[in-house]
């Protein structure tokens, strides 16, 4: 049964973008959820085949990571911003643009 995940428009461009990219490979279409299956599947195989100094190495680089996941969406939105030039949700406010040009994109 699908269920649908709230994702940051920069996480939503990068399955549209692999999803893409596996349509060119196989010469199929290839939905937003699959992609991001074969993506979950290939990060558990790359997880579990790291060696100690590896994981070790990952550890180092998340240790940065912000605590809860509310956090983590937070700093996601604001490397986008700052990739795309996007204004905040309360800048967008001021300037009357509407929730649904502002709204998160979904994926099912």
């Amino acid at each position: 049964m699908a269920k649908t995940i709230s994702v940051d428009e920069l996480t939503y461009s990068n399955v549209v973008s692999i999803a893409g990219k596996l349509m060119t490979l196989t010469g199929k279409p290839i939905s937003l959820g699959y992609a991001i299956n074969m993506g979950t599947q290939a990060m558990n195989i790359v997880l579990t085949m790291m060696d100690p100094e590896q994981t070790a190495q990952l550890r180092e680089h998340l240790k940065n990571l912000p605590s809860s996941p509310a956090e983590q969406d937070k700093a996601r939105e604001e490397i986008f911003r700052a990739i795309t030039g996007q204004k905040t949700e309360e800048e967008t406010s001021r300037t009357s643009k509407t929730s649904a040009e502002s709204a998160t994109a979904y994926i099912q």
